[in-house]
């Protein structure tokens, strides 16, 4: 088991991390579905923060396929009305710095490092994932996958 940790699986950590907040965010508004004794703005935001998550998760998607060195043009192709050159423009820069990241990232601190291309513990992080999915899988759910490529589950 090596302790590499390639940006592509950064960015799949990453990913990770998004989906379990999305998650999480989901499963806080079903709790709360029926809930009417917050206001109409309390949950409106709560929508909205929802769905902020699930943005995030996208572009970290995007970002973990450029990483694994799938084109543009391949994943513009299967995301309707999506030209290569958006996304180009939209991720370009982004790949370049998860292309090389810094874990000793100045300004900012550890706890917001997490899932990020500087996350100073990528394995502590994909752990934590990987719990946490074990918790929320049931006999129904297709087998989870590696999060660092070389390490087995």
């Amino acid at each position: 088991m090596s302790d590499t940790v390639l940006p592509a699986d950064r960015a799949r950590i990453a990913y990770g991390v998004a989906l379990r907040e999305t998650a999480d965010r989901c499963y806080d508004l079903l709790a709360q579905a029926g809930d009417r004794t917050g206001s109409l703005r309390e949950r409106a935001d709560a929508v909205r923060r929802m769905r902020a998550e699930t943005a995030l998760a996208w572009q970290r998607w995007v970002l973990t396929e450029l990483l694994e060195d799938t084109s543009y043009e391949e994943i513009a192709a299967v995301i309707p009305g999506m030209a290569a050159e958006t996304l180009r423009a939209q991720f370009a820069d982004v790949v370049a710095l998860w292309s090389t990241p810094d874990p000793e990232a100045s300004g900012v601190d550890t706890e917001h490092r997490i899932g990020t291309a500087n996350d100073g513990d990528p394995h502590g992080t994909a752990a934590t994932l990987e719990g946490w999915l074990a918790r929320h899988r049931d006999a129904t759910s297709a087998p989870a996958t590696a999060l660092i490529t070389g390490h087995a589950r």
